[in-house]
């Protein structure tokens, strides 16, 4: 915790310190964005209701980070990814950031 905590601090001073805008890209999402189908789908029961239509944990922030870009020039994110890859070893997460 305190490992993560001081080095997420620093990333974000880095940044801000040249001038970059922070921009949080969404967690859940309506698109696969790198088109490779291992997105974990988020399976809501009441769907009717809530989204109307799949919705996945991003795997990547590429995608809004790039529209920012257009108008902001100078951007990052900074977040969790999600993968729902098929390996079932110790070096492969589902979460990572």
């Amino acid at each position: 915790m305190l490992i993560r905590n001081s080095l997420a601090y620093e990333i974000h001073k880095y940044f801000q310190e040249h001038n970059f805008l922070y921009m949080a890209s969404p967690i859940i999402t309506s698109n696969d964005g790198e088109g490779a189908g291992e997105t974990l789908l988020v399976d809501d029961e009441s769907k009717e209701y809530f989204f109307k239509q799949k919705a996945f944990l991003g795997v990547t922030g590429q995608l809004h980070a790039e529209a920012y870009a257009e108008s902001f020039k100078k951007v990052y994110t900074f977040g969790p990814t999600f993968r729902a890859e098929n390996s079932h070893t110790s070096r492969h997460l589902a979460e990572f950031w």
